[in-house]
């Protein structure tokens, strides 16, 4: 709030020149807010005018023909001294200024500088306000000590405020620290696997390439299908890499706008012979889902690996839900996998499975972690998902 109240600001205006009364009010438009201007020339109007609760602030020129400043400001400053004073001049010296400031000015622009002013003016009646608001509760204060009890009373309430809140940071501090901790877990393990995979990849890429070379030169059916099944391995083995990858942050994305209703539509076929017919696929979808930027090939695997694990945590079938919707994260991420705030399009996966205990779900997106049998899972799906994410 600029002016008094809800009404416009009411601005006292010591100035001779209608030239620089017209600058001045151009740039005072810039507030953005509505202003009512009374501008005097003489000792007798200024003094007229300079009356308590009249105007919100003074702006005053340093030399007129037969006034100057400096008797404006003490006029003001005996009349009406709540009331901000600001010098506009293009005459004020830097020690003429710093005269005035110590004789009770609030602040000063020159001529030459009005775009200055409309900050000065919103500083000034900041300050003003604070002024304002101290008087306020010293008065407070004051009123609270002639009372003792109901100052034992309020202090009581606020040490109790103060406990509840210092226990609401603590609890916060340790979610963050836990966050870290993982983010931190995760981050050592992915260099790790990053490294790993790397160094697997290049042995795969010479196992391939060999066995490519040795596929145009053996003829016998036997060698042949030796290879083939070396090279399925190497097909596998390249997977795995792939997956490595992804769950390290080090593979290639090619994010672009991707309509996500679309993409769960057109995976409602896949989803259902990858899951099983035991399982019923329930899907929810907004209407008007804004374009998502995001990788359309990596996005599918993410559903599809989600669903997987869905299956599996439900053992004589259920439901597979899957969810769109627009959504406007506010609050901090409590772990490091949550979003900060923003505006997002979600995607959501439930089932009606068995659900994680606290211990499984604190190392879910661990690589080759898993409650699986061996046969069931390697332990990279969720991986996977947390690295494209």
């Amino acid at each position: 709030m600029i002016g008094s109240a809800a009404g416009p600001l009411r601005i006292l205006h010591l100035e001779d020149s209608d030239l620089d009364a017209e600058l001045i009010e151009a740039e005072l438009e810039k507030l953005g807010h509505a202003v009512v201007i009374e501008r005097v020339m003489t000792r007798d109007a200024f003094a007229a005018a300079a009356l308590p609760g009249r105007h919100d602030i003074i702006l005053a020129d340093y030399v007129l023909p037969t006034f100057d400043g400096v008797s404006a400001l003490g006029i003001a400053r005996e009349q009406c001294p709540d009331i901000p004073f600001i010098f506009c001049s293009g005459t004020l010296g830097e020690e003429v200024a710093v005269e005035a400031l110590k004789n009770g000015a609030t602040d000063y622009v020159t001529k030459q500088r009005l775009d200055r002013m409309p900050r000065t003016i919103v500083r000034a009646l900041a300050e003003r306000r604070a002024r304002a608001d101290k008087r306020a509760a010293e008065a407070a204060l004051q009123a609270l000590n002639e009372t003792l009890e109901a100052r034992i009373a309020e202090r009581t309430r606020e040490l109790a405020e103060a406990n509840a809140e210092l226990q609401r940071q603590i609890g916060e501090r340790e979610r963050a620290e836990e966050a870290l901790r993982l983010n931190q877990r995760l981050e050592a393990v992915g260099q790790l696997t990053s490294g790993v995979a790397h160094d697997f990849n290049n042995l795969l890429t010479v196992i391939a390439g060999n066995i490519e070379f040795l596929e145009r030169a053996v003829s016998d059916d036997r060698a042949k299908r030796r290879l083939a099944m070396m090279k399925g391995a190497a097909e596998r083995g390249a997977n795995l890499t792939a997956q490595l990858l992804a769950f390290s942050r080090r593979q290639r994305l090619e994010p672009t706008p991707v309509e996500l209703n679309q993409t769960v539509l057109s995976m409602r076929d896949l989803l259902q012979s990858s899951i099983g017919g035991a399982v019923r696929i329930e899907t929810t979808l907004q209407e008007g889902l804004w374009p998502a930027l995001v990788d359309a090939t990596q996005i599918e695997l993410v559903i599809l690996n989600l669903a997987i694990n869905a299956r599996d945590a439900m053992a004589v079938g259920g439901t597979l839900a899957i969810e769109t919707a627009n959504v406007t994260v506010t609050g901090p991420p409590s772990r490091p996998e949550q979003p900060q705030p923003g505006e997002y399009v979600m995607v959501s996966v439930s089932d009606t499975g068995t659900g994680m205990a606290p211990a499984v779900l604190a190392r879910v997106f661990e690589p080759f972690f898993t409650t699986k049998e061996d046969v069931k899972g390697s332990g990279l799906g969720l991986a996977q998902v947390f690295g494209f994410v």
